[in-house]
This record gives structure tokens, C-alpha cells and sequence, in this order.
């Protein structure tokens, strides 16, 4: 929420542990519930108007036999409830009014339906009905695409990625009467612009599922603020997607990380190791993946010495290691660092991502005491 001038603009956002993916298998609907990891969840309870649906361990999705054409959809997990208004898919049918039925009957519909696709070309800007059917003739693109035979998902484990990032995928291919597909399969990388990216194949580590990742490498040679598309292809002379998801890649900050510092003492004895407690999160809680730390002891004064002439570096003790998936991260900094002397110091910690992308910095203060300090 923030002000624009006279006026207060402000927007809504949903954060929700658990993630949904619809699956249209007619007659058949399959609920994938992942959370923000691309993970599957097998423990919540979906329902759709009042109906449970069953969890099939072997495609690990949500299962119901029949699909409302329209409904709520409630994904219920650990007291929290994510809804879903279940849309109706094209190609289902819907009540019509007396009117409607005699319009749309042939061989009325004959007389009107062509003007109608030439008036729907012209307002949406490309070829619309019977015209993309005459268009196809001459340019594959109009042509029914091979991936409209199966149904599935592919979904990454972010929406947004920076340079140097690690992309998590996972796939779930079936084909229109809902057999899960067994081939292998080619993975590739497009974007408009620009040349294909082959990224190898792979076989189903089950059957119609599939999973990996890769590297945002500059050797990719991508470019930034696109979007890119990862999409499965059958291998072969004429490659035909399976089917594709995609995500955007910036070099942004994200400014909805928060990052904590502290040190378990504040003063310390000399032969007393002292600890940094670090950890860094997303805005959904969740400790950040594929990040590093690098930490910084600094003198910050002298307050006494047990020697007559003791030199005492800037910069104490520097180290580095990546941070931990779960909890926080803790550091122990060894006495050994510091000089026989009492001294404050400030520790700088530096959280980055792979390859150097800075991502934050903070610092925080302590107090060490010689064995001589009063």
C-alpha cells in the first residue's frame, strides 16, 4: 500500500504454503497440490462442492471420478484452506435459451457463422475459425498442435530467476485418454528471438513423470527481462512438444527477503568461543536456496592490551560457506581470532547468491574481554 498522490493505491496478495494445478482428463479431474518447491503434498484434503477427492499415489494427484462443470474447489492442509473457483472448460456444454438454440441449430448458423469468424479475425487480430482453417493450409502454426493430444503440467519451482539461479523442474505427461506417457523425452529451452536450447534427454523416473534441473549459466547465453519457455519434446527428425511452462528471467532484487544476524554473546571472555546466528528468508517464510554467506571479523577498538606493543589487524578472521536449507545458520567463531587484548569488533555477513549476485549485507556488534580485562 502506498500513496499516489490525493490517492491511496494498495493491492492484494495471497501467500499460501500450498500450491494448486488443475488437470482436465475428461470425464476425469486431477488436482496436483505442490508447495513452493515444486513437492508434492500428499496429506491434504481436497474437496470439490462437498465432494473428497482421493489421493492416487501413483500420479500424485487428487482424483475425482466426474468434473462439475463449475464449483469451489477447497484445498484444506495443517488448519490452512486455499479456494479455487473451478472454471467451465471449453467444450462443455451449458443451458440456452429458446433463441440461443434456434440461432446457434444448423443450418441457421451456417448463414452467420462466417461472417462471425472474418468479424472475430479482424478484432482480435489474427485468424479465428474457418479462417485459421484456410490460414493453416499455408503456415503450420494454424495447424492443430500436436501437444493438444495430452494433458499434463510443467511447473518450476519459481516464477522469476536471476543469473547464476538453479531452475527445479517437474513434469507430468498423460496422454488424451489419460495413459501416462513412458518415452523419453527432450528438454529445451526457446524464447521468441531466439534459437532452441537443447538441454538433453531424459527417461520417466516414473511412468508420464519427470523431473531435473540446470543451471542458468551465461554459456545459455540468455538474455534478460524475457520470458523463457522450458518445454518436453518427443525426440526425433520433426520434434512435437508434449507440453511446456515457462518462467521470467531478470536480474532483480528481491526486496521481500528478510535476513537475520545476531551473535550469541554480546560480550565474551577471553577462551569463550562466541556463535553468529544467520538465516534468510522469502516473503512465505521459507529459508533461501542456492545462497552463501561470507563473514567478516573487523576491529572495531582497543580498549586494553595485555602486552606493551601488540599489533592488531583490521580484519581478524574471514569466512565463508554456504547457508543451511533448514533452520537457521550457525557460525562458530573460534578464540584463536582474537589478539590478547580486550576489543570491540563488528561482524559483517554478507549474504549472496551462486556466482556472486549480491543479495544483502548486515553487521552487528560484540564485546571480546582479555583474561587482564577488569
Amino acid at each position: 500500500m502506498h500513496s499516489a498522490g490525493p490517492k491511496l493505491v494498495y493491492n492484494l496478495r495471497t501467500y499460501s504454503p500450498v500450491f494448486v494445478k488443475l488437470l482436465q482428463v475428461k470425464p476425469a479431474l486431477a488436482v496436483l497440490v505442490h508447495d513452493s518447491l515444486g513437492n508434492s503434498i500428499a496429506d491434504a484434503e481436497v474437496r470439490l462442492k462437498g465432494r473428497k477427492a482421493t489421493y492416487d499415489p501413483v500420479t500424485q494427484t487428487y482424483r475425482l471420478k466426474k468434473t462439475p462443470r463449475k464449483g469451489l474447489l477447497t484445498v484444506s492442509l495443517n488448519g490452512f484452506t486455499l479456494f479455487e473457483k473451478l472454471e467451465m472448460e471449453e467444450g462443455y456444454t451449458y443451458d440456452q435459451s429458446f433463441i440461443s438454440k434456434v440461432i446457434h441449430a444448423p443450418p441457421i448458423r451456417f448463414i452467420w457463422r462466417p461472417f462471425y469468424d472474418v468479424y472475430n479475425s479482424l478484432r482480435w487480430h489474427g485468424p479465428q475459425g474457418w479462417v485459421g482453417r484456410v490460414f493453416s493450409l499455408f503456415d503450420s502454426r494454424y495447424r492443430r498442435s500436436f501437444s493438444s493430444k495430452y494433458r499434463g503440467y510443467l511447473i518450476t519451482n519459481k516464477p522469476m530467476y536471476q543469473p547464476g539461479d538453479t531452475v527445479r523442474y517437474k513434469a507430468f505427461v498423460v496422454e488424451e485418454d489419460g495413459e501416462p506417457v513412458k518415452e523419453r523425452v527432450l528438454l529445451q529451452l526457446s524464447s521468441y528471438g531466439e534459437q532452441k536450447k537443447s538441454l538433453g534427454e531424459m527417461q520417466p523416473f516414473r511412468e508420464g513423470a519427470y523431473e531435473g534441473y540446470f543451471v542458468l549459466h551465461d554459456s545459455l547465453k540468455l538474455e534478460l527481462d524475457k520470458s523463457y519457455t522450458l518445454a518436453l519434446f518427443k525426440p526425433g527428425k520433426k520434434e512435437k512438444q508434449y507440453i511446456s511452462g515457462s518462467f521470467r528471467y531478470e536480474d532483480y532484487e528481491l526486496k521481500e527477503n528478510s535476513y537475520t544476524l545476531a551473535l550469541k554473546y554480546k560480550e565474551h571472555q577471553a577462551g569463550q568461543e562466541n556463535s553468529l546466528m544467520l538465516r534468510g528468508t522469502n516473503a512465505n517464510g521459507l529459508n533461501l536456496l542456492d545462497a552463501r554467506v561470507e563473514v567478516a571479523l573487523l576491529t572495531k577498538e582497543v580498549v586494553s592490551s595485555e602486552a606493551p606493543v601488540l599489533f592488531i589487524p583490521d580484519t581478524l578472521w574471514v569466512h565463508q560457506q554456504p547457508l543451511d536449507a533448514v533452520g537457521e545458520t550457525i557460525i562458530t567463531i573460534p578464540d584463536s581470532v582474537f589478539p590478547k587484548a580486550s576489543l570491540n569488533y563488528t561482524v559483517t555477513a554478507i549474504e549472496q547468491k551462486f556466482y556472486g549476485y549480491l543479495v544483502h549485507q548486515r553487521s552487528c556488534c560484540g564485546t571480546r574481554l582479555s583474561g587482564g580485562a577488569v
